[in-house]
C-alpha cells in the first residue's frame, strides 16, 4: 500500500511522495520514455504525462468509465484498489513494455486515487522476483504471529518446508532432527521419492556432520528416473548439541542463495524463540526445589477443568507433611530439602495419568485426581502409597483435607478453602489422618 509522505522503493527507482508534489517527482525522478497517469478517488484522470514511444490515448478529464480506460489495469485497480502489473509486447511498435498500477494513500490512511506508470521495457522477471519477495515477507508476518502460540518446536518445520517447496523451487528432501547428540527423527518429503538406501546415506552423512562435526566437501546426490539431483546440505546448529540438518533438492537453479539462508536462519531463530520460551514457562510454572509444578500452575490447571469439566468428577487433596517442622528445627534445613525432593520424586512416580501435582510452598502440596469419586478405596490406596513412601525415613506423616470436585466446589478458590479447613481440622484431630467431611467418617493413616 504507497502512502503519500513514505518512501517507496520499486526495483531501482525510489521516489518520496508528498501531497502536491507526488506528480512532479514521479515525472522528474521516472524515465522520459515512461508514461505517467494519476486518477484521483473519483475515477477522473488528473494528471497525465505521455511518452512518444507509449501514445497510449488517454488525456485529463477522462473516468474509468471512458471505453479507453474502463479496460486497463489503472480502471481495474481504482475499483478493487489492489496494485497490478501487466506486461506485454506492443505489436504495433515492436517492443515489450510494462504496465504498474497501484493505489495511493495519504498518511491517515485515505484513498486518494491511482497511480499507473508503463515502460517501454519487458520488467515480468524483476515484478515475478518483487512479488515471490513481497509474498514470502507476507508469510513470514503471518508466522510472527503463529510463533507466539507454539510451544513444540517440532510444529514449526512443516510451515517451512511448505514455504520451500511452494515459493523457492524446492522440489523434496530430508529433515534430520538430533537432540543431545543423537538423531532424534528423521523423515523425507516432495515429489521425488528417496530411495531407502540413500535415506540411510544421508543419515550417515549427517551424523558425520553434525554430531563429528566433520565439514562435508563432496555434495550428496540422488538418481531418480534416470535423473541425478543434488542435495543442498544446511546445518542447524543450537544449544546442548542439539539441532537440525536438512538437505534440500531445488528443481531449478536458484539464484538466490541469500534469500534460503535468511529463511533458514530465521527458521533457527524462531526455534530458539520456541525453545527459550518454554523454558521462562518452565520456570515460572515450576517449583524450583521439587521440580513439580508450583502454585501458578495450578491455578492454570484448575481455571482450565472448571472450564472444561462438562461435570466430569475430580478430588482436590490438599496435604501437608506433619512434623516437618521438628525434622527442620533439629536436623537441619538441608535434610528438610531432602525431604520435600523425596516426596515429589515418590508423587511424581505413584500418580497416574491425567492427574496433577504441585507444591504449594513450605510442606504443602496439592493432587487433583480426575475421573473419580472419594471412597474407601482410596483411603486403602494412600495407605498402601505412604507405607512405600520416604516419610517415614524423615520420621513424617500426613494431614489431607479432601474435596469432591464439581460436587462441592466450582472455583480453585472454594475448592482450597474448604480443603484447608479440612486439613486443618484432621491437625486439631491428632494429624496423621484424612478429612473428607469432619462431620462424617474420618480416616487414620
Amino acid at each position: 500500500m504507497l502512502k503519500i509522505g513514505e518512501s517507496i522503493g520499486f526495483g531501482r527507482m525510489r521516489y518520496h511522495l508528498e501531497n502536491d508534489i507526488l506528480l512532479k517527482k514521479a515525472a522528474e525522478i521516472l524515465p522520459s520514455d515512461s508514461a505517467i497517469t494519476f486518477v484521483d478517488e473519483s475515477g477522473v484522470i488528473t494528471y497525465y504525462r505521455g511518452s512518444a514511444r507509449l501514445p497510449f490515448l488517454f488525456q485529463i478529464g477522462m473516468n474509468v468509465y471512458d471505453h479507453r480506460l474502463a479496460g486497463s489495469i489503472t480502471a481495474q485497480t481504482w475499483h478493487d484498489r489492489t496494485w497490478k502489473v501487466q506486461s506485454g509486447n506492443q505489436e504495433l511498435m515492436g517492443f515489450p513494455y510494462t504496465i504498474i498500477a497501484f493505489p495511493v494513500y495519504d498518511v491517515e490512511s485515505r484513498y486518494i486515487g491511482v497511480l499507473s506508470i508503463a515502460f517501454p521495457i519487458d520488467y515480468s522477471q524483476e515484478i515475478d522476483r518483487l512479488q515471490k519477495d513481497n509474498e514470502i515477507m507476507q508469510w513470514l508476518f503471518r508466522l510472527s504471529d503463529v510463533l507466539l502460540f507454539l510451544d513444540n518446536p517440532s510444529e514449526l518445520w512443516p510451515q517451512f518446508r511448505d514455504l520451500f517447496m511452494q515459493l523457492m523451487h524446492v522440489i523434496g528432501g530430508c529433515y534430520l532432527s538430533f537432540e543431545d547428540g543423537k538423531l532424534l527423527s528423521s523423515m523425507c518429503f516432495g515429489r521425488v521419492p528417496i530411495p531407502t538406501s540413500d535415506v540411510v546415506m544421508i543419515q550417515n552423512d549427517a551424523k558425520s556432520y553434525f554430531i563429528l562435526h566433520h565439514q562435508q566437501d563432496l555434495p550428496l546426490t540422488i538418481e531418480f528416473e534416470q535423473q541425478i539431483f543434488l542435495l543442498e546440505r544446511y546445518n542447524l546448529s543450537f544449544e546442548d548439541n542439539s539441532g537440525e540438518v536438512v538437505y534440500l533438492i531445488q528443481g531449478e537453479t536458484n539464484e538466490n542463495q541469500k534469500l534460503m539462508r535468511f529463511l533458514l536462519d530465521y527458521y533457527r531463530m524462531a526455534i530458539q524463540l520456541i525453545v527459550q520460551r518454554k523454558k521462562l514457562r518452565d520456570q515460572l510454572d515450576y517449583d524450583s526445589l521439587t521440580g513439580i509444578q508450583n502454585r501458578r500452575a495450578l491455578e492454570v490447571h484448575m481455571e482450565e477443568y472448571f472450564l472444561n469439566q462438562k461435570g466430569k468428577p475430580a478430588v482436590f487433596v490438599l496435604f501437608d507433611l506433619d512434623y516437618f517442622k521438628t525434622l527442620n528445627d533439629t536436623q537441619g534445613h538441608q535434610v528438610g530439602d531432602e525431604a520435600l525432593r523425596s516426596v515429589a520424586v515418590y508423587i511424581r512416580k505413584v500418580l497416574r495419568k491425567g492427574d496433577f501435582a504441585a507444591r504449594l510452598g513450605g510442606d504443602e502440596f496439592v493432587l487433583v485426581l480426575h475421573g473419580t469419586r472419594w471412597d474407601e478405596w482410596w483411603v486403602k490406596q494412600m495407605r498402601n502409597m505412604l507405607a512405600k513412601s520416604p516419610l517415614y525415613a524423615y520420621h513424617l506423616g500426613v494431614t489431607a483435607g479432601i474435596v469432591e470436585i464439581p460436587r462441592e466446589a466450582f472455583t480453585y478458590q472454594e475448592a482450597y478453602r474448604l480443603a484447608d479447613q479440612r486439613l486443618y481440622h484432621g491437625k486439631k484431630k491428632g494429624k496423621n489422618r484424612v478429612v473428607f467431611q469432619p462431620d462424617q467418617e474420618e480416616w487414620i493413616l
